[in-house]
């Protein structure tokens, strides 16, 4: 290529970066606004990155407006700006849209369209996708009632750090319900999930502890390896599509 051309093409490569780096700051300024729940200015951020096709903008544009925040309350509204995300691949947005199908939440109760979107999110390793697909598994909601692989996908959701997935193991395992019973294993997913529950949901959550009941029955060194086992545990990598 010639000095000449190169002088041109140069200067067009550096603006592509810079701009894409601009972006990329105004992204995590506007996650950031969002994470401290200053709505107003993360909708101020990240609409116009949402208008320009940036997927997890348009997923957080869409949750904002799905829940109201910093905006008058749309579901319709906020289930379009999913879809924008989930056709260019995000995982989060497709959980969120299935999730929505599977509750009848914003728009009519389709099992058959939750469980599309499900999939298409827990194949990416998402985890509210895993957690939920294994819920309806598990429930026969939609399908066959299928406890092997809604455990499956459950333990996914579960590895991934999903607390809904934690306890539903629990739950499972407690009361062996298509897996053999398992104390040890129960008390593990228990207390693993009231460990990394949010404080705003910890207290809430407290009347789900089935630690105490299950301790009552079991061993000092089955309880002793429950707890070794939840200490050593740490959550697996996320897919990069989610947000």
């Amino acid at each position: 290529m010639s000095s000449a051309k190169m002088a041109i093409v140069l200067p067009g490569i550096l603006a592509l970066v810079f701009a894409s780096s601009a972006s990329a700051g105004a992204l995590e300024e506007g996650l950031a606004a969002m994470k401290r729940h200053d709505f107003t200015k993360a909708m101020a951020i990240l609409r116009p990155l949402a208008n320009q096709g940036n997927p997890v903008a348009e997923l957080n544009v869409g949750e904002m407006i799905a829940f109201g925040h910093g905006v008058a309350e749309d579901k319709p509204l906020g289930m379009e700006w999913y879809r924008k995300a989930a056709e260019q691949g995000n995982a989060e947005a497709e959980a969120r849209i299935g999730s929505r199908y599977e509750a009848g939440n914003g728009v009519p109760r389709d099992y058959a369209a939750a469980l599309i979107w499900l999939k298409k999110a827990a194949e990416q390793d998402n985890a509210l996708g895993e957690s939920m697909l294994g819920g309806m598994y598990v429930f026969g909601q939609g399908v066959p009632k299928d406890t092997v692989t809604g455990v499956k996908w459950l333990t996914k959701g579960a590895d991934h750090g999903d607390p809904n997935a934690q306890m539903s193991l629990a739950f499972i395992y407690q009361g062996g319900r298509g897996v053999p019973p398992d104390d040890v294993r129960a008390y593990m997913w228990c207390d693993i999930a009231m460990s990394h529950l949010p404080p705003e949901t910890a207290a809430l959550a407290s009347s789900q502890d089935i630690r105490p009941s299950l301790a009552a029955k079991m061993r000092p060194d089955q309880i002793a390896e429950a707890k070794r086992l939840a200490r050593a545990w740490t959550p697996k990598s996320e897919t990069k599509m989610s947000r």
